[in-house]
């Protein structure tokens, strides 16, 4: 068998070269002819070839063998004229754009076949970047064995672009409130790339669109649920919905619970008690911090002999295996203890009576317990206790303490000291 020919139109007058080069992009020229320029050219090509103008009747019809628009990674199209006349004995066939200047591609399709057997096989993945979105214009011209023009059409077809499958990145743990990002390694101008749901495919957040030049994109998250969710990203050609892609892998984000702490403490107490901090749950990491300095990281800390600079707020930050935290605080109540002093009509002779007094100060303000010792046994609980008919036995140290209504005595007893002379 002979090798299948490959024949397509060389134009008859050079034409400048117009192009430019760009990465893939989904953007349209904005430079292209319009409809009735287009028309007018094959109308005046017919015209150069010698073919009547009656001819032209219904020369930009439809070539029913293709479609009106492909995605760039489309397979090969193979394209036939409607009809073929029955003269035909050759047919040559020309791809053109009309971005700037015209444009022949010849190496966009390859033509198999002889005669009437002949078919156009195009390939949109031979259309390089510039033209997606640009309509592309077939023609075909028929001849007899004469050479003369038996038949001819022209029709076009769009390719746009097939988004580009870049990779997925972003597996991440994060603690709820915090935000977490999906990347994209690259993009391609114009396309539409939206983030979504493995679970229900819907989308999340906004639809970011590529910009010129390409590079990476990220998709924030935020706010998140607890849990394990799968992501996507799907890339769109807004100019052809059809045209779209997953990209490459899914990124999982896992969002886990903040630990729930518990403070507490067992004041109020007084001055000089003890406060038994308490924190919880267990089983994690305790950061503690009060005041006068105050730090631990034990999770139930003990304040032994505390004074009043310890009272106040106790934050107690609680951090689980996941390095996920959360804080809350206790308030630590401490109670001053009341302070007291001692008198008396001392000296006094033997046989008259002994007037302690006693003057407290301090703690709550009021005073509901006062402890007398002194010589010779004597005990008293009243403020201001009298020592009646004092005997030489009666001299000597009186010491008192005071209680206040919240339990706190003074930590210093008052003394007293009591003289009772011969008569």
């Amino acid at each position: 068998m002979k090798n299948l020919y490959r024949v397509l139109s060389i134009p008859y007058v050079m034409l400048v070269l117009f192009c430019f080069i760009q990465d893939g992009t989904a953007q349209i020229p904005t430079n292209q002819w319009n409809r009735s320029k287009i028309n007018k050219y094959f109308s005046d090509r017919a015209k150069s070839l010698g073919v009547e103008q009656s001819s032209l009747k219904g020369a930009d019809g439809k070539i029913n063998s293709f479609d009106d628009q492909y995605c760039s990674d489309f397979g090969v199209i193979d394209i036939t004229p409607d009809t073929w006349d029955p003269s035909t004995t050759t047919i040559t066939w020309t791809i053109q754009t009309f971005v700037g200047a015209p444009e022949f591609h010849p190496d966009w399709a390859d033509v198999v076949g002889t005669g009437n057997a002949t078919v156009l096989k195009f390939y949109p993945d031979r259309v390089t970047p510039e033209y997606f979105g640009a309509p592309i214009w077939f023609e075909y011209i028929q001849r007899n064995s004469l050479g003369f023009i038996v038949d001819t059409k022209f029709d076009y077809t769009t390719v746009y672009l097939r988004p580009t499958a870049f990779d997925v990145s972003g597996n991440t743990e994060v603690c709820i409130g915090n935000s977490a990002m999906v990347t994209l390694s690259n993009s391609e101008a114009g396309v539409e790339y939206t983030l979504k749901r493995v679970s229900d495919d819907a989308p999340v957040g906004f639809t970011i669109t590529g910009a010129s030049g390409g590079g990476s994109i990220n998709f924030p998250l935020t706010p998140l649920a607890v849990g394990a969710t799968d992501y996507y990203v799907e890339a769109i050609n807004p100019n052809n919905n059809s045209c779209s892609s997953i990209m490459n892998g899914t990124a999982t984000v896992t969002v886990h619970p903040l630990p729930v702490p518990t403070a507490g403490n067992d004041g109020p107490v007084c001055e000089g008690g003890t406060i038994n901090l308490s924190g919880g749950p267990a089983g994690i990491t305790y950061a503690w911090t009060g005041p006068n300095g105050f730090t631990s990281n034990l999770q139930n800390p003990v304040l032994s002999n505390v004074s009043m600079a310890d009272a106040g707020v106790y934050m107690l930050t609680v951090t689980d295996g996941n390095t996920c935290e959360q804080s809350t605080n206790t308030t630590v109540t401490i109670n001053a203890n009341p302070s007291i002093t001692a008198g008396s009509n001392s000296p006094v002779c033997e046989g008259s009576a002994i007037n302690l007094t006693s003057s407290p100060a301090g703690g709550s303000g009021t005073y509901t317990a006062f402890n007398w010792t002194g010589p010779n046994g004597f005990t008293a609980s009243t403020q201001n206790p009298t020592v009646a008919n004092a005997t030489l036995a009666a001299s000597g140290d009186y010491t008192v303490t005071v209680t206040d209504n919240l339990g706190c005595s003074s930590t210093l007893a008052a003394t007293e000291t009591v003289l009772v002379t011969e008569r």
